[in-house]
């Protein structure tokens, strides 16, 4: 077993991630175990999100998760092409996640607070 990691330009766009993919399929003979971190800025975004949310401005963390999530269903379209149940259930997760975010963010918003650990949860989310 090896334990392969991919993130930053790794995971900046379907090309790269394609490439990752690539990489593992030489490795399969040794039962990979593939982690992979966040695309390209999201952590930046989601940083953001947590400081506009604790100051209270929930129209622009809805800015920015519509933002994460348009970025992230234009990536499955190209990555998944023209296989429509891979992609709806790739959307159907992104957007669950998104609806998580939002229910999370807008509380933090009403209160205009965030705790470290409500940050580190939403930051993980990447």
């Amino acid at each position: 077993m090896i334990v392969m990691k991919f993130g930053g330009t790794s995971v900046a766009d379907a090309p790269a991630i394609n490439r990752f993919i690539g990489i593992v399929k030489t490795r399969l003979d040794k039962k990979p175990v593939v982690v992979v971190s966040a695309l390209s800025q999201v952590t930046n975004i989601l940083t953001e999100i947590c400081d506009r949310a604790a100051k209270g401005d929930y129209d622009g963390v809805v800015d920015l998760i519509e933002k994460l999530g348009s970025r992230h269903i234009a990536l499955c379209e190209e990555l998944f092409g023209n296989d429509k149940s891979k992609l709806s259930e790739a959307v159907t997760e992104i957007e669950n996640i998104l609806s998580s975010l939002k229910e999370v963010t807008k509380a933090i918003s009403f209160l205009a607070e965030i705790s470290d650990r409500r940050q580190a949860e939403i930051i993980g989310m990447g």
